[in-house]
């Protein structure tokens, strides 16, 4: 942002390039790109002591993040908002890294240009290198616009490329079509005058594009695994994060994912990538490297081939380690949407996902934002976006698995009909954040419990014990993590869902399963809205193959829920005085709705049948309108049935658990 912020959570915030790109041209100068429309936007000074940019109250230093980056000293130049190229067919593809080299990868009508900027020391002056392809077609670059007091010049040109004004004074570089690539410089000044350096030779962009360069970020970090305690059969495992390493890095981590061979890659809300590593003698000793950095706020990251792509308000991006010394040298622009992002605080995109054909998926805020809220679908070359479902508000976190390779989302809740946990996403679905939703959710969650849901994934039905298959959910807010049963009948599936015993310090985001061991790993932070007082972890929910008697299959009945655990139970125990059952609204504060419990029946020696009076009502055709003249369908959604118990083994042991129970459909 160029100007004051007058309403921070504006769609549109004015002065404001929302694709940014700023790079240090190392003589005390900072250049910013639009790498939307392939433009300089703004030149500032860096003052002595001064950062980059001023990242004051955004995400690199605020919770909260209210406000986008500023310049961090005095604007010498800018140019907000103006397309890069005359005539169109602008294309970011992404840009290289070759030490402190930075080399920007684009496409102008059917030339790919290769540019990569550069500082004049003890001058107000910087030079923009360029390597132009062959090609057919004319390409005007935008150099600098009418009154801004920018000196311009070329070297090496020698005919390929001349400078030229426009009708309304700007000035533009003009490279005509020819059978051979182009390389020249264009040196800019934003004094009076500007005298070409001697000694500044150009960058051998066959360096930066193969990889060539030297570490950025040598030095690895060390951390362990601190194991938790058996409960039930399960264990918290906490991965320890580098809080403090050398990088000053601000290791808030909001996704996670596994190559291969096990090991995690991790993002983290400023903007890296970090590659957690094993230790092959000691499965308790771990190693961060730093892989990436510099990406916008990414909330989401899946591996592919090995590959990483992750999800930031900008784009995906692909990273390439071009030279295999564990860095990213290339930064591939996978995808990116045509229309703005926004750079109000609220305007997130969300999570990353696969399915078993490739596609990818993620979601987007439609609340303070110019975005429609939505699940989007890209094929597995990063084309044909479309959406499957719309109308969400704050949509942080998806999952994809089980039997029928359901696609899942969650929302935060606005007071309407939006409400805590997780939905199965479909197309044309209508959400509900502002019209009347169409279809019903999978797990519903009083405020009580969770009053922002973050990210899903199912668990390994054959690795992770007795509760293998479920689908593991986290809450934000809460700091807390739900295993959810599901029963897949009817018109639409029942969801059940159970708190698991811990307490998290940081607040979930995203889990994944890792294919080496099976078990579940989750990506957790510290932000506004959340009980976290731990800016970074990784947790790992741990079958310790031990037995557990917790509820590990629940269904509806025509009648009520059934319940089955995972050990005998003590008969004199299952009585109807130990289970209670309740309603609980979507308000943090909202009333608790007794419910009256009928018959509870022992059905084997570890199931329960418990009877709940009018239970038809929650079934799906109980709480479907259709619009007579539309044929549009409005879906009610009921708050969960939350039913507890306190029952005892068979060896005694006590077991106390509440199942919040979303019915859809009866049998």
């Amino acid at each position: 942002a160029y100007s004051a912020i007058k309403d921070k959570n504006a769609e549109q915030i004015e002065n404001t390039t929302e694709s940014a790109m700023v790079i240090d041209l190392g003589n005390g100068m900072a250049a910013c790109y639009d790498t939307a429309r392939l433009s300089v936007s703004g030149v500032w000074k860096i003052g002595p002591g001064q950062k980059l940019a001023d990242t004051n109250k955004t995400h690199h230093t605020s919770y909260k993040g209210s406000l986008p980056l500023r310049p961090s000293g005095d604007v010498l130049y800018k140019d907000i908002d103006q397309t890069g190229s005359a005539g169109g067919g602008l294309e970011y593809s992404g840009h290289g890294l070759h030490g402190e080299r930075v080399a920007r990868e684009y496409q102008v009508a059917d030339r790919a240009i290769l540019e990569s900027p550069q500082g004049v020391e003890g001058a107000t002056a910087f030079a923009r290198h360029f390597n132009v392809a062959p090609g057919g077609g004319d390409v005007r670059l935008r150099v600098a616009r009418e009154g801004a007091g920018v000196q311009a010049a070329l070297s090496g040109a020698d005919g390929r490329a001349r400078l030229v004004p426009a009708d309304d004074g700007s000035q533009w570089l003009e490279i005509p079509a020819s059978r051979s690539p182009a390389a020249f410089t264009l040196w800019l000044s934003c004094s009076d005058k500007l005298e070409i350096p001697q000694g500044i030779d150009p960058p051998d962009f066959d360096e930066i594009t193969r990889g060539n360069g030297s570490r950025r970020w040598p030095q690895a970090v060390q951390t362990a695994v601190a194991r938790g305690e058996g409960v039930e059969g399960y264990a918290l495992d906490v991965l320890t994060v580098p809080l403090a390493n050398p990088y000053g890095s601000w290791m808030r981590l909001s996704a996670l994912d596994f190559f291969s061979d096990g090991r995690i890659a991790v993002s983290t809300l400023s903007g890296d990538v970090w590659v957690v590593s094993w230790s092959e003698n000691n499965p308790d000793a771990l190693t961060w490297s730093r892989f990436a950095a510099g990406l916008y706020e990414p909330l989401g990251l899946r591996v592919v081939d090995d590959k990483v792509y992750v999800r930031g308000r900008d784009r995906i991006t692909k990273l390439h380690d071009l030279n295999g010394d564990g860095e990213a040298d290339r930064y591939e622009n996978f995808y990116s949407d045509e229309n703005e992002i926004g750079a109000s605080y609220h305007a997130f995109i969300y999570d990353l996902q696969t399915d078993r054909e490739g596609n990818f998926y993620f979601s987007q805020s439609g609340y303070k934002s110019p975005l429609t809220g939505g699940v989007v679908r890209i094929d597995k070359n990063g084309r044909y976006p479309e959406f499957v479902g719309t109308d969400l508000r704050n949509p942080n976190g998806l999952g994809f698995g089980g039997p029928k390779g359901w696609v899942t989302v969650a929302d935060n809740p606005s007071g309407n009909s939006i409400y805590n946990g997780f939905t199965i996403a479909k197309p044309g679905a209508i959400y509900g954040y502002q019209k009347p939703r169409n279809l019903p959710m999978l797990v519903v969650l009083p405020a009580r419990v969770d009053s922002s849901t973050s990210g899903q994934c199912w668990s390994d039905a054959d690795r992770w014990g007795p509760l293998g298959g479920s689908v593991i959910s986290g809450s934000f807010s809460r700091c807390a993590v739900f295993y959810c049963l599901v029963q897949d009948i009817g018109d639409f599936p029942n969801g059940f869902a159970v708190r698991l015993p811990w307490d998290l310090r940081a607040a979930p985001m995203r889990p994944r399963v890792s294919p080496t061991d099976g078990q579940v790993y989750i990506a957790a932070q510290r932000g506004w809205d959340s009980i976290a007082k731990l800016d970074g972890a990784i947790y790992r929910l741990r079958y310790t193959g031990e037995k557990s008697r917790w509820i590990c299959e629940a269904a509806a009945t025509s009648g009520g829920i059934r319940l089955t655990f995972g050990s005998d139970l003590d008969p004199a125990t299952v009585i109807a005085k130990n289970v209670t059952t309740a309603r609980e609204g979507d308000k943090k504060d909202a009333k608790v709705e007794a419910r009256r419990v009928g018959e509870v029946k022992l059905v084997d020696s570890r199931t329960v049948e418990i009877a709940i009076p009018n239970i038809g009502e929650e079934a799906l055709e109980a709480r479907t309108t259709v619009d007579p003249k539309t044929g549009s369908k409005r879906v009610k959604v009921n708050p969960a049935i939350s039913v507890s118990v306190e029952f005892a083994a068979a060896d005694g042991t006590s077991i106390e658990q509440t199942v919040y129970a979303t019915i859809n459909s009866l049998p």
